[in-house]
This record gives structure tokens, sequence and C-alpha cells, in this order.
């Protein structure tokens, strides 16, 4: 299946946390740990069949349609939950995760999630800024999605704005 032939195709332009459009060549990549569609400038080092999308809208219809049943966010913890007592399900109700985990059940049972994750992500999707400041995102179909990369050398920033490196897996545009 072609994905990009089941979209429609939507115009892109980055938009400053001041409003002003200009023009993205900004490409979108699916990550399924975090959830997310990163923004990158460059996708020619990719892996030759990733997924890359022109805008941020079709990438999270992808990634709404790639969702792999985790219900943890972030990297994989490498830590399974344990049965309590003579229960032999990983299912949360009769399992459970060492302290600094917390359990959540997803498709396929529970698994141990990183609860600092779920806040580096908040940080790093919010509209708001470490400044307190508008984030920069892209205008698809009226509507303003806040973009985010990996890092900063991913992303193209209005004058108005710098990136900031948000945390050690986010980065986004934000008004000085």
């Amino acid at each position: 299946m072609v994905w990009s032939a089941a979209f429609v195709a939507v115009a892109i332009c980055l938009v400053a946390a001041s409003g002003t459009p200009v023009k993205s060549p900004l490409k979108f990549v699916y990550n399924s740990p975090w959830r997310v569609c990163f923004a990158m400038k460059d996708v020619s080092k990719l892996p030759q069949y990733t997924p890359i999308f022109d805008s941020k809208t079709e990438c999270d219809v992808f990634g709404k349609a790639a969702m792999d049943g985790s219900p943890c966010i972030g990297p994989y913890s490498g830590v399974d939950p344990k049965p309590k007592g003579i229960w032999t399900s990983d299912d949360c109700h009769f399992s459970e995760c060492p302290k600094e985990y917390v359990c959540r059940n997803g498709l396929s049972g529970g698994e141990c999630c990183v609860p600092e994750n779920e806040k580096l992500h908040e940080e790093g999707t919010s509209d708001k800024c470490p400044n307190g400041k508008k984030a920069g995102g892209v205008v698809e179909g009226g509507k303003l999605q806040v973009v985010f990369a990996q890092t900063c050398d991913h992303l193209l920033c209005d004058k108005k704005e710098d990136c900031v490196q948000v945390n050690r897996f986010f980065a986004k545009c934000c008004s000085k």
C-alpha cells in the first residue's frame, strides 16, 4: 500500500510563534516509542523504507494506525512486571513493577513504564516553551500544531525564535 495515496495533500507553512508563516522544507517521521511525529530537515540518511511525510497531519494519521499497543510513552524500560502471589499473568491487576516504575496495561498485557518519560513527553509536545512563551508550529487545516524534533539540528526556526532543547529527547522553536 502506498500511504501517500491515502491522504489529501496539505500545504505546509512553518508558523513562527509570532504568527508569521514561512514556507517549510521540514518532513515528518513517526517515532513509535514516543508516539509522535518528529520534524526533520534532512531525511536522506534515514533507512530506505522509513515512512516520511510532507505534513504533520499525514504523519499523525499514520501514527494512530501504527499504534503497537504499548501502554508506555518513551523508550522501552526493559523491565517486565512480576506476578503478585500465585498469579502468573503480567496484567497489572495481578503483577507489579519495581518502585521506580509504574505498571500500565496495554493490548499485550502489563508493562513497567518510566514515569519521567510522561513528563518529558508533555514538556516536548506542549504548546508552551520553558520560557513560558508560545512554541512554533505548522498550520494545517486552519489549526496550529506544535512542531518538535529530537534535536535543534533537525528544526528551522523563524528569526524571532530560538531553538530550545527542552529535554534530552525533544527540541522546539520558542519565541525570543
